[in-house]
């Protein structure tokens, strides 16, 4: 038996550009900030070229982030009639449902790679399960190729359905996140919001669009709104690869940890009192029991590594958009909510 390990190493890259756009309609030139995100992975066999593989995957987030910025668009209106040009469709499109060209894909080869293996496998076998070869050779390559198809047609079904120009010349309906149309002030030559935000502020039931390397926290306590003090951040992870750090005070960061560890309590000891009470029962001497408990200890554990943190955050995270270098928060404390929501809403418009 052969064994083989590895460390995969992946990397994102952020970066945005301003898309120039001529209203197709109205002919009117606005301008908006496309934000994307690139993402590379690289493996390090038995850990074996690991800065190798850093530096190709810091690479492969590169490639994409730029393959993305140049291919992909946003469903910004044009401010004068509310149109959305053809081409911003398109390449709104081609940056939805990416995931479902992967699954494709792997149904495709891997389920096709399986098959023809299985199919060489059956022709050195047994004589009377030869008969089976023709469906391994030649039935499992068109099944697993369409349902790849069908996948697909699933992926350009969906995107099809992306039409907001539908409701002209009525608002469209936009995309959490969508940027703003800009416009340029001719006396400076700097680019301004053409309409004003006029949302109101979030709440504890909203989720609230934050721009990563754009956008920042007040520095007050995400809690209790006091002042924030250095150290006590809270690292709240958006991505696999990437986090964001959100002030908080000492105070309600020790309060955190001490909840974290109340909750560790709470899954840990009942459960081995539980185990053990039904254990002692079955005349386990001391060694199984030993065992037992230290066997158990390991998931008990983890399962507090999650619930605890869990538990303890003081916000909510969904990265559904984190694509586009978005991320959806959602604070416990309706007065923090509030309070970013306004923070937020004055730096969109400076």
């Amino acid at each position: 038996m052969v064994l083989f390990w590895y460390k995969r190493v992946r990397a994102e890259n952020f970066g945005e550009t301003t898309v120039r756009v001529q209203c197709a309609k109205c002919g009117c030139e606005y301008f908006y900030e496309l934000r994307r995100v690139g993402v590379g992975s690289e493996t390090a066999p038995y850990m074996i070229g690991s800065g190798r593989a850093t530096r190709a995957a810091l690479d492969q987030s590169g490639r994409d982030l730029n393959r993305r910025l140049v291919s992909e668009a946003e469903l910004v209106p044009c401010p004068s009639c509310n149109w959305i040009n053809d081409d911003l469709v398109r390449g709104y499109r081609r940056g939805r449902y990416q995931r479902l060209t992967t699954i494709a894909f792997c149904i495709g080869v891997f389920g096709t790679a399986g098959s023809l293996i299985a199919a060489g496998y059956t022709s050195i076998g047994p004589a009377p399960d030869r008969k089976l070869l023709p469906y391994f050779l030649f039935g499992g390559p068109a099944l697993f190729l369409t349902l790849a198809a069908a996948v697909v047609l699933v992926r350009v079904g969906l995107r099809s359905l992306i039409r907001p120009n539908r409701k002209f010349p009525e608002a469209p309906k936009l995309p959490r996140g969508t940027p703003p149309a800009l416009l340029k002030d001719r006396p400076t030559g700097n680019l301004k919001p053409a309409k004003p935000d006029i949302a109101p502020l979030g709440s504890t039931s909203d989720w609230q669009q934050f721009r990563l390397t754009n956008d920042d926290f007040p520095p007050v306590c995400c809690n209790c709104t006091r002042a924030a003090e250095d150290g006590s951040a809270y690292k709240c992870t958006v991505s696999k690869t990437s986090a964001i750090e959100i002030p908080r005070c000492k105070q309600c960061a020790r309060q955190a940890r001490r909840t974290h560890w109340r909750i560790a309590g709470l899954i840990i000891v009942p459960a081995l009192l539980v185990m053990n009470a039904v254990a002692v029962p079955l005349g386990l001497d001391a060694v199984q029991l030993s065992m037992l408990n230290g066997f158990s200890l390991l998931p008990l554990f983890a399962l507090a590594d999650f619930f605890g943190p869990w538990s303890a955050a003081p916000v909510r995270t969904s990265s559904r958009d984190i694509s586009r270098g978005i991320a959806h928060l959602r604070f416990r404390s309706r007065q923090y909510a509030d309070l970013l929501a306004k923070h937020l809403r004055n730096s969109h418009a400076v």
